[in-house]
Formats: structure tokens, sequence, C-alpha cells
């Protein structure tokens, strides 16, 4: 039996549609497939791409590291898990990635308690 993964020429569509989507989110941040090469590694535009592929297909860290040219794969891992933890909203809302509510500190001062006696109770 041999699996479908190891199929080279599904392996090769899958990466086809993977490129496509990519064009597209490219395309939606206003940018074109050649400033792949001119532009940084860390391009902010680049990482919203690559979170949003993360997010919208199984496709490869290696793949998208190779594609985007996005770097060493281990930066790849951490630098995108970096931006996604803190995105640029007007990005994530250009490539489609829904917004994380910002959360409030959890201590506020309506929440500390002011200290009292020890309480006694009586069995």
């Amino acid at each position: 039996m041999t699996l479908f993964w190891s199929d080279p020429g599904l392996s090769q569509a899958q990466e086809d549609i993977w490129w496509e989507l990519a064009v597209k989110l490219i395309n939606k941040v206003r940018r074109h497939p050649n400033e792949l090469e001119t532009t940084g590694k860390s391009a902010p535009w680049k990482l919203a791409i690559t979170a949003a592929l993360r997010q919208q297909t199984i496709a490869r860290i290696r793949w998208m590291s190779e594609r985007l040219q996005l770097g060493n794969l281990h930066e790849v891992n951490r630098k995108v898990n970096a931006w996604m933890r803190d995105p640029d909203p007007k990005l994530a809302k250009k490539v489609g990635l829904p917004q994380a509510p910002r959360l409030t500190p959890f201590l506020t001062a309506s929440l500390i308690i002011p200290a009292r006696a020890p309480v006694t109770v009586w069995i």
C-alpha cells in the first residue's frame, strides 16, 4: 500500500495550490512575487503571508521558507510565531487572519482586594 503523501505528482499539485494561494496573498498586501527576492527575510508582509498560509493550508515550513525567501527553517518558525502573537492589525486584515481580541492585564486596580484580618470559622 502506497501512502498518497509519497506520490510526487500529488506533492507537486499541492505545492502548486499553495503557491497560487501565496500569490493571491502577496497581491492582497499589494506586493509582487518578484519582490520576494529583493525584500528582507523578516519583512512584516512576508511574515503575515506565512502566518496566513500556516492557518489556511498544511504547507510545510521548509516549502514556505524556500518559496517566500524567508531564510533558516528554525528562524522562520520563531519569527512567524512571534508575529502571530503580536500581529500588525492592518496586515492581518489584508491576508484574512482572524483578529484576536486584545486582553487587558489580569490584575487591574478593581481586582486588587485589600488585605483583611484572618477569619476564624467555628464548626
